[in-house]
Order: C-alpha cells, then sequence, then structure tokens
C-alpha cells in the first residue's frame, strides 16, 4: 500500500518556564524545532522492502538537533567534558550526545509542552541515565517527544525508495554508492542521472575541515528530510536486536547497547547506507553521535 507525505511543517517555536529534574524553575528561551508528518492517511505505513509496517503516523525533525538547540533546551553545551570540539558554529549538529542524553532532551521538550514524557531518568546533565517510561505498553503510544524507533528512522530516510540513497530518480527512485571511497566524487548510482553523493550528505569525501556541518545545508529527501546520511549518526530508541523486530510497529526496548543509523562526517559511503546499523553502548559519547525527534500522531 503506497502511502501518502503532506508537505506541510510543524514548526514549535516557544518561550517557556519548566521545571527540571530537581524542581527548580528555568526560564527557557525561545526554541524552534521544525517538523514534518509522515501520513497514511489512516491506513498503515509500509516500508517500501515490505518487511514491516507501522499502524501509527509520525512527525521527524527535518534537521538533526543542533548545537544551539540542545543548549537552549538543555542549559548545557552537549560537548561538555570534552576536550576536542567538532563544530562551533551554533547550528552545527549537537554531538558527543550520549543515547541517554537525547531522551532526557526528549522528555525535557515533551514537559515544555505539557506531554507525556516517554522515558523515566535520573541523574544531571551529561551523567544521566534513562530507560522507557515504565507506564508505557509500547513507546509507539507515546504522546510526547521521543527518538525514533528503527523501523520509523529507516522508514523516514528512504523516503519511498527501496535503495540505500534515495534521489527520486531511477526505477527505485534511488541507488547504492558507486564506490566506498573518500574521493568527494562518489555518486549515487540510480540508473537515471547518478548524482553525487556529496550533494546529500557529510561523509569522508568532503568533510574538510574534518568537523560536523550546519544542519540542512545539503539536499533534502522527498520528505523534506536532511542529513539522514552523514554529517551524526542519529541515535534510534531501539536496543541491540534482529531488525524488524516483528512485523507490525517493530521495536526493541532494554539492553545497554543500542542502534545508531546514517552515518557521520567522517564515516565511508558503505557506512551512509540508509540499511547499515551500527550497535553502540548507550552511554558512549563521541564526536560523531546527535539524533533527532520523532512524535506519533494521533488518528
Amino acid at each position: 500500500m503506497q502511502y501518502a507525505f503532506h508537505s506541510w511543517q510543524t514548526v514549535l517555536f516557544l518561550t517557556l518556564v519548566a521545571c527540571t529534574q530537581n524542581n527548580e524553575l528555568k526560564e527557557i528561551p525561545d526554541v524552534e524545532l521544525e517538523f514534518v508528518p509522515i501520513t497514511a492517511e489512516g491506513n498503515t505505513l509500509n516500508d517500501p522492502l515490505g518487511r514491516y509496517a507501522l499502524t501509527n503516523d509520525f512527525e521527524i525533525m527535518t534537521t538533526e538537533l543542533s548545537l544551539r538547540q540542545f543548549e537552549l533546551i538543555m542549559a548545557y553545551d552537549s560537548r561538555s567534558g570534552k576536550t576536542d570540539q567538532y563544530g562551533d558554529e551554533h547550528t552545527s549538529p549537537a554531538h558527543f550526545v550520549s543515547w541517554h542524553m537525547a531522551a532526557d532532551l526528549a522528555n525535557q521538550w515533551s514537559a515544555f509542552q505539557q506531554l507525556e514524557e516517554c522515558y523515566q531518568c535520573d541523574g544531571y546533565q551529561t551523567t544521566v541515565t534513562c530507560q522507557i517510561n515504565p507506564q508505557l505498553q509500547s513507546i509507539y503510544d507515546c504522546k510526547g517527544f521521543r527518538l525514533p524507533t528503527e523501523a520509523e528512522w529507516e522508514l523516514a530516510g528512504r523516503a519511498g525508495s527501496k535503495s540505500e540513497f534515495w534521489t527520486g530518480e531511477g526505477d527505485l527512485l534511488g541507488g547504492t554508492y558507486d564506490r566506498d571511497e573518500c574521493q568527494g566524487n562518489e555518486l549515487i548510482q540510480d540508473n537515471a542521472l547518478n548524482p553525487s553523493l556529496s550533494n546529500y550528505a557529510w561523509y569522508c569525501g568532503n568533510n574538510e575541515p574534518d568537523s560536523t556541518k550546519v544542519v540542512g545545508s545539503l539536499l533534502p529527501n522527498s520528505y523534506e528530510l536532511h542529513d539522514m546520511h552523514g554529517n551524526v549518526w542519529e541515535w534510534t530508541h531501539d536496543a541491540t536486536g534482529e531488525f524488524p523486530a516483528a512485523d507490525t510497529n517493530p521495536v526493541v526496548d532494554g539492553e545497554p547497547l543500542k542502534v545508531i543509523r546514517g552515518g557521520s562526517f567522517h564515516n565511508n559511503p558503505y557506512d551512509l547506507r540508509v540499511s547499515f546499523r551500527a550497535i553502540i553502548s548507550g552511554t558512549s559519547r563521541m564526536s560523531g553521535y546527535g539524533f533527532r525527534l520523532v512524535r506519533t500522531l494521533e488518528q
């Protein structure tokens, strides 16, 4: 079943006062996060490869969360405690982010908007630890903001194509890389225009200087999503396990090892494929680790 993507965008722009985990009031400056809905108009969202279906529409951030957005929401720099800096611009993606830090921010953003918190978190800033809200039957049921499941992330990254990289051209609406090198002239072979990979992804072939790059500065896919390949790896909600874990609403909870997707600014084309999965400790904080938020939409 084909599903429809609506091109309108949801922009959240708020000045709020919220409670911190220590019940102290703090004022939140203006923060703008931009989302797009991915919907099936009341039907199921089907994986283009036919492996699974999602029974709920969802909205997803058009870009990775930026350093500035992270700092405004959390009142600390995601790079806190790290001596190396990989992107000094406020508009570069937040990096050195652990899975737990990303889940904690999702909770904060939900609280700012008086929505259900999807995670239960303890600790402070970079030492925070989180798990799924024990009151939830499934992460898909949460009404607040959260990390995307692997299934949601890959469906969004494919943008309706059966290929590793969406281009909108060719029989499969995309293709794969022509060679696993870092020369900067690698192509996406879609049997049509065969565009440059560097049009869509920050990776080892175009990462000079060696750092993260401004979010949303390369071409988006047809869902208007930027940087689904490269710039920073993106944390998913899922723990390690078989993918997909089920044919309907697949997800794997628990476990200290989490799944990241998309590759980063210093990775080869092979790692940027939409199907590539990396298994990482949820406490790990590396220069290429970031994220974007999603939210289940009620039908």
